[in-house]
């Protein structure tokens, strides 16, 4: 049966254009996306996709038609593929879980097995099919049709400041929604010049025709254009004479009336207007009665009945003002709907702010959006309303917008700039939001002088107990707590009449004032007074912060815990803050599993990088490292939070997975061009088997590295250098690393262990090195008398030959090489476990196994039926884990290319990290070959290899790990870890070589 039999993929591939358009948050997206499908013909691309996925399904598994039909027929399990395709998932994404698949599971259980290697085929079909086939420009576009990821800054206002902002901003623009009803004028000219926002060109004109207008009719046109051109820039009130002149030049009686309704609901008569306007559409249904009328019940607030006239006069085109409605209901998909296919610069400007204050609402609620695309999408909207535009009115309106992008943006200065020419701008009512806005932009940019002129203006003017509290956190945070504390005190008398909310802030910073002054008597006494004139509570949440301050964590948490949920939420949050940062403090375990329950709890949490910081390192001490991974992918950061980024880092490196971490790293040096990142990269690399790239990169790290060099830094070095057979080199840094740790007895041992090979190569080596060297031999216990001894010394042959003493050491030696090895057979154990009871190289331990007749290759196959499955498994199977030693065996078989074309291998980064060390050691020997002793039968033997022998050898190791790196994906451990010694290095994480045979 044929593919195209079994599912019908035409219908599949416009179930998937359905699927992608019903995602799509940008309409430009949605017009590129249906505009390639057509134009590319990509619903026959996305066939044969699902075409070639279900082929190479059918061709590796042996899987029935109708279970085939059945899966991809499912609606669950569609949407996930289709999920894949638009997000590019990969395999490391993916996740059973969101299929559904139980039913097919008992419908088919002699299948079940293979119904999750099904979807996987599929996926990497997706995976390769997509990057081989479709275009770089439809990728793009399918990538933007992704779900918003969000970003926020907690506390730029509260819940309730931020929806009466809301609420504000649209009512301001209600008047906008009444251009069109003084109704359609004459003059085409002037009317294109008002479409146009030229409302001041557009007025002069008509006030320079009126002169010399001599019927009614023209005056009343010409009037009706002046008042438009006040109502169009907001200015309702200046439009009233010029709507009073018209009445007096009009005939009509219905639009007289209409103008008059007008005026009543510019001077705030709703109802007087409201039965003026029933009135005119009993007689005749007018779009300008209509617009007027819906209006004057939005200006009530009336909601339910403005939503019922726009129904119930649906065929009245009124796209503004229907959105504006919808605007005011928070539904705001509806409300870009209603004014989607319109350019105005008014259905530009309200798009923008509709666009913005849906994202101000996903932030407040904590959804996923892209602060940054949608900034990119809405200044291009905003660089359009602003060309030629003389409406002083939607200038300002896009300058405040662009001011709130840039403050979710965190580009803080320029949000400071923006607000500060919006507030001397609005009108008087409007002010106070856009103080508070201005002045936490400046707060966040630290203008500590502007922030503290405007400040005091603005008590000048009118004190607001409010505006004294943010003096004195300007003068606390520009260092100024002198000042602070005076400020506080000058109106210490109006504390007593403040709610508890604005006590609490005014007593923090006196506190805070009293303690950088180092006034601790004044302090003491501050506390007492609060204890003796405030409420318990407050006392409490006082005393707790006091505590804080003196590092008394104990007291610290208990005073915030007693307080808990006795606060409106607000105080109730920034209590819980405080009370998080008391126990990470004090970071016992028991402190560390609370703050990871609390701070979940917090709104708007993810916006605020402290408290991601705490809560992940919360996670990181506990050593819940999967936690930390899920909550980095979940809550998609992907490479925005440093710190976040290079714990997530950290925990892949030291679980050996090297290729993730190495790309991240990569990453955080890109951004930061810090070195360790670029060292901890380097050394990622040739933990991989990259040594010429890692070196590539120590290149940059050898020109920065001067005195101020890291160990590690210089072990990495020599390491490389030794890799690219530079010994000179690796000899330079092996002695700058012991020059540099002087007094680290590591240094020494790694210097000791490295200069007889290193040297052997050489011609000439420096006296510094020599002297180094000798140093090290003689005074190694003597600067270090409590470590273990440098090296065991042994005489080899005395008058009668071989010593006792060094045939001892070899029996010894090899008796517990025989213990090991009569272990191993007794228990039928692989391989690799010989090279860890050996605690040797992995491919010495296998080449002796292979050539020793009383050891075996054992395969543990204790019954019939388990070998049978697990013949199945590895023949169903595309992704295989192999051991390195088994590598080592199909290698000597032949068997290598063959396994490589029917699967894709995995290796252990472990495995492979000894394997290739293995290889690094031996290439030290190049030049002199190497020797081996054995105790045989009393007698003692030397082996030995040539330099020959050896390079034949050596091409061995490099063919093998050529392939590795050619043909095997690299998986670190199961089990995620860190080093528990490195408590300080999410500062200063990086470990090179721990482990290294070199060290």
């Amino acid at each position: 049966m044929k593919v195209g039999d079994l599912v019908d993929l035409t219908t599949f591939a416009k179930s998937f254009a359905a699927y992608a358009l019903s995602k799509v948050k940008n309409q430009k997206i949605a017009r590129d996306f249906r505009d390639k499908w057509v134009k590319d013909n990509y619903h026959t691309k996305v066939v044969s996709l699902f075409k070639a996925g279900i082929e190479d399904a059918k061709e590796v598994l042996d899987i029935p038609d109708k279970l085939i039909e059945e899966l991809l027929e499912d609606r669950t399990n569609r949407s996930e593929v289709f999920r894949w395709i638009l997000e590019g998932t990969t395999m490391e994404q993916f996740d059973g879980n969101k299929l559904f698949l139980e039913p097919y599971f008992e419908r088919y259980p002699l299948y079940e097995e293979q119904i999750i290697p099904f979807f996987q085929l599929i996926l990497l079909k997706i995976h390769d099919y997509k990057e081989k086939e479709w275009e770089p420009e439809f990728l793009t576009i399918i990538k933007g049709i992704t779900d918003f990821r969000e970003e926020m800054n907690l506390r730029f206002d509260r819940v309730e400041q931020q929806n009466e902002r809301h609420k504000t901003e649209i009512n301001d623009n209600f008047s906008t929604t009444l251009r069109e009803i003084l109704g359609p004028v004459e003059y085409l000219d002037l009317k294109q010049l008002l479409d146009q926002e030229k409302v001041v060109t557009a007025r002069e004109k008509a006030e320079e025709r009126l002169k010399t207008a001599i019927k009614n009719e023209d005056k009343l046109e010409l009037y009706i254009i002046i008042a438009n051109s006040y109502l169009y820039s907001d200015k309702a009130s200046e439009s009233i004479p010029y709507i009073h002149a018209a009445i007096t030049v009009c005939n009509n009686d219905k639009k007289v009336s209409r103008l008059e309704a007008l005026v009543d609901v510019i001077e705030k008569r709703y109802d007087f207007a409201i039965k003026k306007l029933n009135e005119n559409l009993t007689l005749e249904v007018r779009k300008e009665d209509v617009q007027l009328l819906v209006n004057a019940h939005l200006l009530k607030g009336d909601l339910d009945e403005c939503i019922f006239l726009l129904e119930k006069y649906s065929e009245v085109s009124m796209e503004i003002l229907k959105a504006q409605v919808y605007l005011l209901k928070k539904d705001y998909t509806q409300a870009l709907v209603e004014i989607e296919k319109q350019e105005s610069k008014q259905a530009l400007l309200l798009k923008s702010e509709i666009i913005v204050l849906q994202m101000e609402e996903d932030l407040l609620t904590e959804k996923k959006i892209d602060v940054k695309e949608i900034t990119t999408h809405v200044q291009y909207f905003l660089e359009k309303v602003e060309e030629s535009n003389e409406n002083s009115k939607q200038l300002i309106k896009v300058k405040e917008l662009k001011a709130a992008l840039s403050f979710r943006n965190k580009r803080y200065k320029e949000a400071s700039d923006l607000y500060s020419i919006v507030y001397q701008k609005v009108e008087s009512e409007r002010k106070e939001q856009y103080f508070n806005n201005l002045i936490y932009s400046l707060y966040l940019c630290k203008e500590w002088s502007k922030a503290e002129k405007l400040i005091k203006e603005k008590i000048s003017e009118r004190f607001n107990f409010k505006n004294l509290l943010d003096l004195g956190r300007v003068y606390l945070n520009s260092k100024e707590p002198g000042k602070a504390l005076l400020v506080l005190e000058k109106y210490k008398d109006r504390v007593n009449n403040q709610d508890i909310n604005l006590k609490v802030e005014y007593y923090l910073i006196m506190l805070n004032s009293l303690f950088f002054l180092t006034k601790h008597k004044e302090l003491t006494e501050l506390i007492k007074c609060i204890e003796h004139s405030e409420s318990v509570e407050l006392a409490e949440i006082i005393n707790g912060y006091y505590s804080i301050r003196i590092s008394d964590w104990d007291s610290a948490i208990l005073k915030f815990e007693n307080v808990q949920g006795k606060f409106n939420s607000i105080i109730n949050q920034e209590l819980l803050i405080h009370l998080v940062d008391a126990l990470m403090k004090k970071g016992t375990a028991n402190e560390l599993e609370k703050v990871v329950n609390i701070i979940p709890t917090l709104k708007g949490w993810l916006q605020q990088e402290f408290l991601i910081k705490d809560y992940v390192l919360a996670l990181y001490r506990l050593e819940e490292f999967e936690k930390i991974l899920s909550f980095y992918y979940e809550n998609e950061f992907e490479y925005n939070n440093l710190f976040l980024l290079e714990i997530v880092a950290n925990i892949y490196y030291n679980s050996k997975w090297f290729e993730i971490s190495s790309n991240l790293f990569e990453v955080m040096y890109r951004k930061t061009q810090d070195i360790k990142y670029l060292a901890y990269y380097s050394s990622c690399l040739y933990q991989l088997g990259y040594p010429e790239k890692c070196l590539e990169k120590l290149l940059l790290i050898e020109n920065q590295i001067k005195e101020d060099a890291k160990l590690d830094d210089l072990r990495l070095m020599v390491v490389v250098y030794i890799e690219v057979m530079n010994f000179e080199k690796a000899l330079e840094f092996a002695y700058k690393l012991f020059v540099h740790g002087k007094n680290s007895p590591d240094a020494w041992r790694f210097y000791f262990g490295l200069f007889p090979q290193l040297t052997n190569p050489l011609k000439e080596v420096r006296e510094e090195y020599k002297n180094a060297f000798n140093r090290v031999t003689n005074d190694f216990h003597s600067v270090f008398p409590d470590e273990p001894v440098l090296y065991e010394s042994f005489n080899l042959i005395s008058g009668d030959g071989i010593t006792n003493d060094f045939l001892g050491k070899l029996n010894e030696i090899q008796s517990l090489q025989l213990e090991k090895e009569n272990y191993f057979e007794d228990n039928k154990l692989h391989g690799s476990f010989l090279t860890q009871l050996s605690k040797g190289d992995p491919f010495s331990i296998w080449m002796y196994m292979s050539s020793n007749s009383r050891l075996h290759f054992w395969a543990r196959l204790n019954n019939k039926n388990l070998q049978n499955d697990g013949i199945r498994t590895f023949f169903n199977s595309r992704r295989v884990l192999c051991d390195i030693f088994s590598l080592f065996t199909l290698e000597r078989l032949d068997l290598l290319k063959q396994f490589s074309k029917s699967i894709q291998p995995y290796v252990m980064q472990e495995q492979f990290s000894s394997f290739y060390q293995e290889y690094s050691q031996l290439k030290l020997s190049r030049n002199e070959g190497t020797s081996r002793i054995a105790n045989i039968e009393g007698q003692v033997i030397v082996s030995k290899t040539t330099p020959e022998e050896l390079e034949n050898l050596l091409l061995k190791y490099e063919y093998l790990i050529s392939w590795i790196n050619n043909n095997c994906i690299k998986v670190g451990n199961g089990k995620l870890t860190s080093y528990k010694d490195d408590e300080l290095g999410l500062q200063d994480p990086i470990i090179l070589c721990k482990d290294s045979l070199l060290t």
